[in-house]
């Protein structure tokens, strides 16, 4: 009889046991799902847990920078290096050329920004024709330049021809002012870097692109594209539903492959 009884009770705690441990994964997986359906990007960067995957979003805070016409989205980034490369991309691409074709017109930001990114003083003179030639597709406004590659990227820039040049940094400003220009982000996935033994100028280019993506749609969501982003939501919800590394493995592995 004791026996009978002590199996009864055995069998009756190991079914509680195992329904509990059903309902608290059951709560786990739910838990993630809810993350990923009710993500908040601007609430999980300011969360702790978030802290070693926030460098995955450097490419999306360069776009949704250009898309808001907002530099200190670069801040949002943790790690020094990301946001000085972030804020060194849209110096480069965006404060003069995104902003010009943004505004419609040669601002006096804008012309300042064209200053100070110009290495020649000489070149510095010339904002305002170099500015004109872009915004109006005006290759007159070109001939003052008198060293000739910078002339003929005027030209091009002008003419919005990628045609004229296999130089990638060419190619990718080209790219770059007709996707702004025309308001069509589907022209930035023009921007690659065909050299196979470059790495770092390919990432350079994954840059470019996004600023481009986000210039020409002026649509954050179109920033939440990006591969880093969907990265970076995927290890957030897993560290949060996990409470352990699966998240941090997981990425490790990931990056890996990549």
């Amino acid at each position: 009889m004791k026996r009978a009884l002590f199996r009864a009770t055995l069998v009756s705690f190991l079914l509680s046991f195992l329904v509990a441990v059903g309902l608290y994964a059951e709560e786990k997986a739910g838990s993630y799902e809810d993350c990923m359906s009710s993500f908040d990007i601007e609430a999980a960067i300011h969360d702790p847990v978030a802290v070693p995957y926030i460098s995955l979003l450097k490419e999306y805070f360069a776009c949704s920078a250009a898309a808001k016409n907002d530099v200190e989205q670069c801040s949002k980034l943790s790690d020094t290096d990301a946001i000085r490369a972030c804020q060194k991309y849209m110096q480069r691409y965006w404060l003069f050329y995104g902003r010009l074709l943004r505004e419609g017109k040669a601002t006096s930001t804008v012309l300042d920004a064209c200053r100070s990114s110009s290495e020649d003083p000489k070149d510095a003179d010339l904002c305002e024709d170099y500015s004109a030639a872009i915004l109006n597709n005006d290759p007159s406004r070109c001939e003052k330049f008198t060293d000739p590659n910078k002339k003929n990227f005027c030209l091009a820039a002008a003419r919005r021809d990628v045609s004229v040049s296999r130089d990638n940094e060419w190619r990718g400003k080209i790219y770059f002012l007709k996707a702004v220009a025309e308001g069509d982000p589907k022209i930035c996935d023009s921007i690659i870097w065909r050299s196979k033994d470059s790495d770092r100028s390919n990432k350079t280019y994954e840059w470019l692109k996004w600023i481009c993506k986000g210039g020409a749609s002026n649509n954050i969501s179109v920033c939440e594209q990006n591969s880093g982003f969907e990265r970076f939501k995927e290890a957030y919800c897993a560290k949060k539903a996990s409470g352990n590394s699966q998240a941090d493995t997981a990425l490790g592995k990931k990056q890996e492959s990549e």
